[in-house]
């Protein structure tokens, strides 16, 4: 599969089974802007797996209902008086169970995304965001719900880790997990593998090599157990663990053939 069609993306539904299973998310909108906020409220509103969102003017009160209700995704603004997004995602480490964060805003710039990616945003789109690429990147981020450590909500790629039995407390798992997810955001083969380490980046060990050695670390630990689950991912070569670009890869592609799966039609 090379990706899916702009129809597919401008369709996405979740199937009635994931629905009943699955109770609806809560997501948090925050932005100065009130025409903003009325844009992406109504947006949510006609996404039938979230609840209605709450919505916050600035960073402050963001924080306030991030502890109280412990939404599942944020979207976030950066540039908002007193409380910017900058600080609330600074004050995001201090969660007990952090949501899923999309940065949404007007300035952006390298230096910009290694700032906000090493503070745990998952995604960022650049103002005015196209409502089609950002229901395909939210559904992406929350199309799988399987077990995983209480107090962590990951998305699909972390699913299909921890199901290979990697440990949730290594750092190349978190990190695989994310970049695996940031492939399978576009089209196969549309994203060069060192862009997508733009959104596994984290403070104090942020590099390029430093990225590169833990996953090869996690794939070793992977190949020498041989879980089936690892088995049929990597079907290519039993005898020869996959190199990083190659695990990745293949990772993105499950997860977007699971999501795939959660548009199939029940029958």
């Amino acid at each position: 599969m090379n990706g899916w069609s702009e129809t597919e993306r401008t369709d996405l539904v979740f199937s009635p089974a994931s629905r009943e299973e699955t109770p609806l998310l809560r997501a948090l909108i925050v932005d100065d802007d009130a025409s903003t906020r009325t844009l992406l409220r109504s947006w949510l509103e006609g996404l039938e797996e979230f609840a209605r969102p709450l919505e916050a003017e600035d960073g402050q009160s963001a924080l306030e209902q991030l502890r109280r209700y412990a939404p599942d995704l944020m979207l976030l603004d950066l540039v908002m008086p007193g409380t910017s997004g900058f600080a609330v995602l600074e004050r995001l480490r201090e969660l007990s169970c952090r949501p899923r964060v999309v940065v949404i805003s007007r300035v952006g710039s390298e230096r910009l995304l290694d700032q906000i990616f090493s503070l745990g945003a998952d995604f960022y789109f650049q103002k005015p965001v196209n409502l089609k690429d950002l229901t395909y990147v939210v559904r992406l981020l929350f199309c799988q719900s399987g077990a995983r450590p209480a107090g962590q909500r990951r998305g699909p790629a972390f699913d299909i880790l921890y199901a290979m039995g990697a440990s949730p407390k290594l750092q190349g798992t978190l990190w695989a997990a994310r970049l695996a997810e940031a492939l399978a955001s576009v089209p196969e083969g549309q994203m060069l593998l060192k862009e997508a380490y733009y959104a596994v980046r984290r403070p104090g060990d942020s590099s390029y090599l430093t990225v590169d050695k833990n996953i090869r670390d996690l794939i070793q630990r992977l190949h020498r157990v041989g879980a089936p689950d690892y088995l049929r991912l990597w079907d290519q070569d039993h005898l020869r663990a996959p190199t990083c670009g190659e695990f990745l890869h293949a990772l993105a592609r499950e997860v977007r053939r699971r999501y795939e799966q959660t548009l199939s039609p029940v029958r």
